[in-house]
């Protein structure tokens, strides 16, 4: 459990780097900093990553044995390479940071919904358990039918375990499957397809415009021409999907495309950025244009998280609206049929 960084722990741990990197500190310097005051409680980690420094090992290569985000170590591969460590440690933990509070958003509104289904069926499970047999034994005793939701709730109850089993054999089964199939699909594959699902597809658009936009307008800042990005994106082992995308675009630059059109043929990009890179290229401030549409599609993201975290709690009240009018329904609906027959 001490070895297990979460995340925000990274974002804790990138931020004070940084600022100890920005105020002229040494890597190992800062870390052996950090260890003295045991910050996060990572004593074993610290002087083992100290002891990796001296033996020639990268940052990088420290941060992908604590198995960081993918994401933050590539902040700091281009700034390692390229650029001011400390600067991208920092934005590196605003970007983590956001990615936890997006994720804390979410768990505290479903909180709520949740512990309301779980008392949802927990009344349907003592129903079907405790009050439905008595309705059964009574309808059986008397010559009134046994109404529709009593049979249902009934078929449920009796036939629920085998029927669950099934169900997680099933689930099972194709789980081992998917999993099988996945491993021989390629990662550009894999995100064409999750960008085909209504409700995930336009954050994960938005997610690799903003990803790519602002990575370009750091690496074009440092001086790199097309090619040079390109070949920096293959070096990206925590993004097999940006490796592949590397190559297709090396491929249609060395035959004269524009990096317009070799963005345009990956769609996973919002249809916006080929248009903004054909301006960029007229005027000659590619980077700024990267930089500023990197800016919107990180606002218009956290728009669409917010959103999609509001929808929560309406579908699980949805839920349990729907198995409470279900246990209404099927108490009331027989003590109804009940009275009539008596009459």
């Amino acid at each position: 459990m001490n070895k297990k960084w979460v995340l925000e722990e990274q974002a804790q741990f990138c931020k004070r780097l940084g600022e100890l990197l920005q105020s002229g500190y040494h890597i190992q310097e800062a870390l052996q900093f950090l260890n003295m005051t045991d910050f996060l409680s990572k004593k074993s980690q610290w002087e083992e990553a100290i002891s990796q420094l001296k033996n020639g090992k990268s940052l990088i290569f420290i941060l992908r044995s604590w198995e960081f985000q993918s994401d933050l170590v590539i902040f700091v591969m281009i700034a390692e390479r390229h650029g001011d460590i400390g600067e991208a440690l920092i934005k590196g933990s605003i970007f983590i940071n956001q990615i936890n509070q997006h994720k804390d958003k979410i768990k505290k509104m479903a909180v709520y919904p949740f512990v309301l289904m779980i008392i949802s069926g927990g009344l349907f499970f003592l129903t079907c358990i405790w009050l439905l047999p008595q309705f059964e034994s009574i309808f059986t005793q008397s010559s009134i039918q046994s109404p529709w939701t009593l049979k249902l709730l009934l078929f449920l109850r009796n036939d629920f375990p085998s029927l669950t089993l099934s169900i997680l054999l099933i689930c099972l089964l194709m789980f081992i499957l998917s999993q099988l199939v996945i491993k021989r699909i390629s990662a550009t594959k894999k995100h064409r397809f999750w960008l085909s699902i209504p409700f995930a597809g336009p954050i994960i658009r938005l997610y690799h415009s903003y990803f790519f936009s602002y990575q370009w307008s750091v690496l074009l800042q440092k001086g790199l021409s097309y090619l040079e990005c390109v070949a920096f994106m293959h070096e990206w082992e925590d993004k097999p999907l940006y490796r592949e995308m590397s190559i297709r675009m090396k491929q249609a630059l060395s035959k004269g495309d524009s990096l317009s059109v070799a963005v345009r043929d990956e769609r996973i990009f919002l249809n916006e950025l080929p248009y903004l890179i054909e301006h960029g290229q007229k005027n000659g401030r590619m980077e700024r244009e990267f930089l500023s549409f990197s800016i919107i599609c990180s606002e218009n993201l956290e728009k669409k998280i917010l959103t999609f975290s509001k929808l929560i709690q309406p579908i699980c009240f949805l839920c349990i609206g729907f198995v409470v009018v279900l246990l209404y329904v099927s108490v009331m609906f027989p003590v109804i049929q009940m009275l009539e027959g008596i009459k």
